[in-house]
């Protein structure tokens, strides 16, 4: 029933907080339903705010040691949105940190690839407040940088697998984090032709938020 297995996921969250993890990241774009299912297919935003407020009880009640980041991505159509959800996470206790919404570097690279964005995505390119291509040149202009996530790494997966880079989401660089040292992992990582194709079109500076935190912090009038 949908109350048994309400009850079974609140308990996993009540295990999950009373380890106390360090720190908990919820990404989200909008404050209220008309904002947040614009952007998060299929996702329902009075089950995200009843979450929430679910997290800060546990928190308290479990007295976790628990930093809670709250990344609300800033797109065209909610940026009315933000004082709503800064006064909710002072409510429940969480930080806010603003970010520009972007494109992940899946969709960045079959750009550059010229493979053209489907029809949701689009619909989400068309809201953000710097597009694609603007991106993408200020990721060029960055070329002689390296790469962000060097240090991220290994990038473990659910099933003990392991990714070359933790931006993209549909590769595999090992069946398991256990099969090899991690110098050899990382040589693999270093070597592998994703890693190199993302360079090679300066993918490796793309997906930067923080270089747009005073563009961001400006609209917000922070």
């Amino acid at each position: 029933s949908t109350q048994s297995r309400s009850s079974a996921a609140s308990d996993v969250y009540k295990r999950q907080i009373k380890a106390s993890p360090a720190q908990v990241r919820v990404s989200l774009s909008g404050a209220s339903a008309e904002t947040y299912e614009v952007t998060h297919n299929g996702g329902k935003w009075e089950r995200v705010q009843s979450n929430l407020h679910l997290l800060s009880s546990l928190i308290k009640e479990h007295e976790a040691n628990t930093l809670v980041e709250v990344y609300f991505h800033v797109y065209k159509h909610n940026i009315q949105d933000y004082p709503v959800m800064r006064d909710l996470c002072q409510q429940l206790g969480f930080n806010l940190v603003p970010s520009i919404a972007m494109l992940f570097p899946d969709y960045a690279l079959d750009h550059v690839r010229n493979v053209p964005l489907n029809k949701n995505t689009q619909k989400v390119h068309d809201l953000m407040l710097i597009d694609l291509q603007n991106l993408l040149a200020d990721a060029k202009k960055q070329d002689d940088k390296m790469c962000l996530l060097t240090r991220v790494f290994p990038v473990i997966n659910w099933d003990m697998g392991v990714m070359p880079c933790c931006n993209y989401s549909y590769s595999s660089l090992n069946a398991s984090y256990l099969d090899n040292p991690l110098i050899e992992l990382i040589q693999s990582r270093t070597k592998s032709d994703q890693c190199n194709e993302c360079q090679s079109h300066s993918l490796h500076r793309y997906f930067n938020p923080v270089l747009y935190t005073d563009y961001i912090n400006n609209i917000l009038a922070l």
